[in-house]
């Protein structure tokens, strides 16, 4: 079972769950954009005029993240999607099986799940026999797409390889004008060893600082978690890639989108391992020159991800208003306070509560990992992101879309853009 609880799923991740159930993964093909690589005749991203419309209020945005998160056995088809023998599940594929000419809407996936019920419930039984949540969910982004007489849709999802690599999807939003890339968080069923390996790996990978911030970092290295920086940076595994990392995989998927709908914003999210890698992801996007900034990074149960320097860096992103990066984290998640020895949370952290024995709400709070705040300061932030003050017996890794519904006015009242211009919070001051 993923450690993906159906309740803080995004949409995307929910999918890439279905196209994960492939008896012989090996063999699966990823569903590939058809988006021509044509970048000199189109406009550059960095020469586009910037008129866009940020939400008024982070709960949007969260809550976005928060729900925008199979296939094939012997003499079984999987209704919706075409299936070659060789086990090369696509839809509306070119010859080669490779490249999804037709891309899913909400309603067209909620047809998937509805006619493979049976099918996936070998492989997720618990989540898929109670799916009110997914159809809940696909339904409201169909209904929001028919009323705003905008598209929303999966463009690509990866999983070809998910015994060895990360597995990743990238939606497009045209109702709120973005491009969204989501990362799966542990799954046991379909890449447990490749995902605990990922997890457990928690040295610290010496990784030479991006050229973008060289002039302003007092340090040629950053410390990353190796195992996360290795899933995104690591050598794909498929044929006739030669050399390409992970990451430029990712890329190679983004990139066409952005070009094509310079008014879109890039969003990176996921939940647990799938957050983590977000933050790993979301900084070095925020550091290419051909993408425009901010990158937002909206993730859920992150673990941290790097050491000091690596918050260093990240801080220096926001500062510089190329990333917007925000942790939402449950109250004694035990997940999120790991690993701990010498790593460092970065972004904004919401934390969120459960409703109290007497039906008391806590209002939820909001934590920026500055420097220099004083002995009393630190001693109350670390002791909130510590082991002893998450524990949890009864693994509370769930439920996230729930406790940001339950806070939903407090969290109205924010405004992440305004966040970050408050310089009590974050100790520094935007240069824009």
């Amino acid at each position: 079972m993923s450690l993906f609880a159906p309740s803080v799923q995004s949409l995307p991740v929910q999918m890439i769950q279905l196209s994960a159930v492939v008896k012989d993964q090996k063999k699966m093909t990823p569903l590939a954009l058809n988006v021509a690589n044509e970048r000199g005749k189109k406009l550059k991203l960095e020469d586009a005029v910037d008129e866009y419309k940020w939400p008024d209020n982070l709960y949007d945005e969260m809550r976005d993240m928060a729900v925008t998160k199979r296939a094939r056995e012997d003499g079984l088809d999987f209704v919706g999607l075409d299936v070659d023998p060789d086990g090369h599940v696509t839809k509306a594929a070119d010859p080669d099986g490779k490249v999804l000419t037709k891309t899913l809407t909400p309603g067209e996936l909620k047809d998937i799940v509805d006619n493979n019920v049976d099918i996936l419930m070998r492989y997720h039984k618990k989540f898929f026999k109670d799916r009110k949540m997914l159809m809940a969910t696909l339904e409201e982004l169909d209904k929001k797409a028919e009323e705003s007489g905008n598209a929303i849709t999966l463009e690509e999802f990866d999983d070809k390889f998910q015994t060895e690599e990360c597995v990743y999807a990238v939606t497009k939003d045209d109702v709120n004008k973005r491009i969204t890339v989501v990362f799966r968080g542990t799954d046991n069923a379909m890449a447990g060893k490749s995902n605990w390996l990922t997890n457990l790996n928690a040295l610290k990978k010496k990784v030479s600082v991006p050229a973008i911030l060289r002039e302003t970092m007092n340090t040629d290295e950053l410390r990353i978690h190796e195992g996360f920086y290795s899933y995104i940076f690591g050598q794909t595994t498929a044929e006739g890639d030669g050399m390409k990392r992970k990451y430029d995989q990712i890329l190679e998927d983004v990139m066409p989108l952005l070009e094509a709908n310079p008014n879109h914003k890039l969003y990176i999210t996921g939940h647990s391992l799938g957050a983590a890698l977000s933050t790993v992801a979301s900084f070095f996007l925020s550091c290419e020159k051909g993408i425009q900034t901010p990158v937002t990074c909206i993730n859920f149960a992150s673990p941290r991800a790097g050491d000091k320097t690596f918050l260093s860096a990240v801080t220096e992103q926001e500062k510089s208003g190329r990333l917007r990066m925000v942790r939402s984290v449950n109250e004694n998640d035990s997940v999120t306070a790991a690993p701990s020895a010498g790593f460092k949370h970065v972004g904004i952290q919401i934390k969120q509560y459960k409703v109290g024995m007497f039906g008391g709400q806590k209002k939820p709070e909001i934590y920026y990992p500055r420097e220099n705040i004083g002995w009393g300061a630190w001693t109350r932030q670390a002791w909130g992101n510590s082991h002893f003050s998450m524990f949890n017996v009864g693994y509370d890794h769930g439920d996230y879309r729930e406790r940001i519904d339950a806070v939903k006015e407090d969290i109205q009242s924010l405004d992440l853009n305004k966040l970050y211009e408050n310089s009590e919070l974050t100790g520094f001051v935007i240069d824009h």
